[in-house]
């Protein structure tokens, strides 16, 4: 079609808004989308069930700015479209007809799913009482939206709010954030750790020993975000993003963490990094509203327990970076997470066969001396653990005390810790340095009167391991909820037995008399569209070649038959590969294999890319895959968003918590914890399927045999997995 007046080519465009004009419609659209674009705005997030879709007319121009930029953030064009349309008219103070009105609710609740309304103004009753609430809402419901407006509605009456969520979320909660103005004029700060930050000296160097070209070119351009969120995240805050931690593990997934991040110290006078952490650092002082990461919350609580408890180091430095001693409101977005990471704080690890290895290949002059401790350490635990294997106890695979209870293995950690003592790393060798530190900081933590230490061998190569830390988290937990005013656990599962949150709020240590249970939102989309196919394998998962071979065979023609992606969730590694080594050669380049080597966060980015190519991926995950919001296609139409059609789960998630505090709680209450917190597991896990209302049909494949044995223990899995269409699959002639 061609425009008379200026001979410009024009298109046909579908987008969408709230409350378009009856006439003129294309004339209208040209003129705002036009002005929003030209402005620079950033696209606000608006409420499905409020949209009015519509075809207009569009120079090429404008017509190409939104399919770029709905390209750039994986969202639909009609959607980016409302977003800008909404933007300019709040920054032409123009309100939509039906908010002429001003509402007495939240702020931003008309960007509030509808199915989640009501949850969001009795979690802000809870607040305003001054109580810890739960509010349990399903994965992909809209919580995100919903904490935003309950952080812009506390802003508004001049209270100071900090959201915590895992790092990968954090996009998408500055994306909601930005789209209530209220949230955004109050000011916003993402608030990063050294340890978030790579530095580009010590990666280089890295990168450099091991010809890792794709991480040298990623660091030539500037470390720059390969999540176009976060891109947009940095101009909302103002802020050119870059130089993270989660890009570079994306890029190479076996970067030694403790060696490359700004926590060394290295290379900081007019290092880029350096600079922008500093900048974000000073956003985030001023800001009524502080995003940040779990990991970043949970070295606040450290702090406060620090200081508390009359440490001096900690009594001179700043309570947890930049966030304020006393919170107004603490809001926790998969609020599930927080409690590993807080755990994760007060534990510390010892691989001793990776510190062996990394003084095996350095100069050392007194190297020999440090290996040979090594070697008496893990031949004690070694014997240690074969005595904990005879007699009445050949179920145990690892054990649990004081460093005392552990015959002869206290002299051999503090030999082992003088010997490392010895050692005098030069300063260009960054990474040996950062070894030989982290694990004598493990070592004294095992020496300590009042930390726990547990034995065990790694799962893959079993290898000795001592995990040693603070098992009691009552104190330093009890320290927080004390500096805060009111806080919302917000998460897809926070209930066990549906209705119980007794769990959740022991593992956090919430106060009773605080405490507030909101009814859970499990709209019923969520499971219609769901096939559960009740097919298993036929022998019980035992690790066994055998086992792994029938499994390998279920899995092998699920991703035959898919119509999209499939997501296998493995419980171990060691799972993980004996399924992976089976379907190499036939799956080949449609297989991503989680491991050591391949970050959660790389799998994800990789699979996103592959389905994106018309492949159809499949994902062998472990760990985060079960719990974070890695695989979602968002530019797609809700019916044809099949980049998970097909999730395999080939074994339940029992006893998969191997936290210290979590351990202290079996040892309290029995089995019945780790059933329940397996139950959890297992619903989170199966929340990665389904994305969006309106998704079209998925298939679910539970294949534990163990489901059909009528086990008391099995019965809440199969309670959970009865809300799910039940069809077995029609096996091939």
């Amino acid at each position: 079609m061609a425009n008379a007046k200026r001979g410009q080519e024009m298109h046909l465009t579908r987008i969408s808004c709230i409350e378009p004009p009856e006439e003129m419609r294309s004339k209208w659209a040209r003129e705002i989308l036009t002005d929003a674009i030209g402005q620079g705005l950033t696209p606000a997030t608006v409420s499905s069930d409020r949209l009015v879709s519509f075809t207009v007319t569009l120079p090429t121009d404008l017509a190409n700015a939104l399919d770029e930029k709905a390209s750039r953030l994986n969202r639909p064009v009609a959607e980016i479209a409302a977003g800008f349309i909404e933007s300019a008219r709040v920054k032409m103070n123009a309100q939509p007809s039906n908010a002429a009105t001003p509402h007495k609710g939240l702020v931003g609740e008309s960007l509030v799913s509808s199915g989640l309304r009501a949850l969001a103004e009795a979690t802000w009753s809870a607040v305003r009482r001054k109580k810890i609430a739960f509010a349990e809402a399903a994965t992909s419901a809209g919580n995100g939206m919903m904490l935003a407006s309950l952080a812009a509605t506390a802003v508004a009456q001049g209270q100071k709010v900090v959201v915590s969520a895992p790092f990968s979320v954090t996009w998408q909660l500055i994306e909601e954030l930005a789209a209530i103005p209220e949230a955004l004029s109050s000011g916003l700060a993402l608030l990063l750790t050294r340890a978030d930050v790579v530095s580009p000296l010590l990666l280089r160097q890295w990168a450099t020993d091991r010809n890792n070209q794709e991480l040298l070119d990623w660091i030539d351009e500037g470390g720059k975000p390969r999540d176009e969120r976060a891109i947009n995240a940095g101009r909302v805050l103002g802020i050119e993003l870059g130089w993270l931690l989660e890009d570079a593990l994306e890029v190479a997934g076996n970067i030694p963490v403790e060696s490359v991040t700004l926590e060394t110290k290295i290379g900081a006078k007019g290092c880029p990094a350096v600079k922008m952490y500093e900048a974000v650092q000073s956003l985030g002082a001023q800001a009524s509203i502080q995003i940040c990461s779990h990991a970043y919350l949970a070295s606040h609580v450290q702090q406060l327990f620090l200081r508390a408890t009359n440490n001096t180091t900690a009594a001179q430095a700043p309570i947890g970076g930049l966030l304020p001693p006393k919170i107004d409101l603490l809001l926790i977005h998969e609020a599930h997470l927080l409690e590993q990471a807080i755990s994760a704080g007060f534990e510390h690890e010892i691989y001793f066969s990776t510190v062996a290895k990394t003084l095996r290949t350095s100069t050392l002059p007194r190297k020999r001396a440090a290996i040979e401790q090594i070697d008496k350490a893990t031949g004690r635990i070694s014997e240690l653990l074969k005595e904990l294997r005879s007699g009445d106890r050949r179920d145990q695979s690892a054990a649990t005390g004081r460093i005392t209870d552990f015959e002869g293995l206290h002299s051999k950690i503090r030999d082992l810790d003088s010997a490392l003592e010895g050692l005098k790393p030069r300063n260009k060798d960054y990474e040996l340095r950062a070894t030989i530190e982290a694990t004598r900081k493990a070592l004294m933590e095992c020496l300590t009167d009042h930390s726990t230490v547990r034995l065990e061998r790694t799962s893959l190569s079993k290898h000795p391991h001592i995990v040693a830390g603070k098992a009691n988290l009552e104190t330093p937990l009890g320290f927080l909820w004390d500096q805060v005013g009111a806080a919302a656990l917000v998460s897809a599962t926070l209930y066990t037995d549906g209705a119980s949150g007794n769990l959740t709020r022991w593992k956090l240590h919430i106060p009773k008399e605080r405490a507030e249970y909101l009814q859970p939102i499990h709209p019923e989309w969520i499971y219609r569209t769901v096939l559960y196919r009740n097919v298993r394998t036929s022998i019980p998962p035992n690790d066994s070649s055998e086992w792994a071979a029938e499994t390998v065979a279920q899995v092998r023609q699920i991703a035959a038959n898919a119509s999209g992606g499939t997501l296998v969730l493995c419980t171990s590694k060691l799972n993980a590969k004996q399924i992976a080594d089976g379907l190499a050669e036939e799956l080949d380049s449609r297989l991503i294999i989680q491991s050591q080597h391949a970050s959660a966060s790389g799998c994800a980015a990789r699979y996103r890319a592959m389905y994106l190519t018309g492949a159809r991926p499949v994902w062998i995950a472990t760990g985060a895959a079960w719990n974070e919001s890695l695989l979602s296609d968002v530019r797609a139409d809700s019916t044809e968003n099949n980049m998970v059609s097909d999730l395999v789960i080939p074994r339940l998630p029992l006893r998969l918590n191997r936290s210290l505090s979590h351990q202290r709680r079996v040892a309290m209450m029995g089995d019945t914890v780790n059933l329940q917190e397996a139950n959890l597991h297992f619903r989170q896990g199966l929340g990665r399927l389904i994305w969006k209302v309106g998704a079209g049909p998925k298939n679910l494949w539970v294949l534990d045999c163990r489901l059909d044995q009528k086990k008391p223990w099995a019965a809440g899995f199969n309670k959970t997995l009865s809300l799910y269409q039940s069809k077995p699959r029609v096996r091939e002639a």
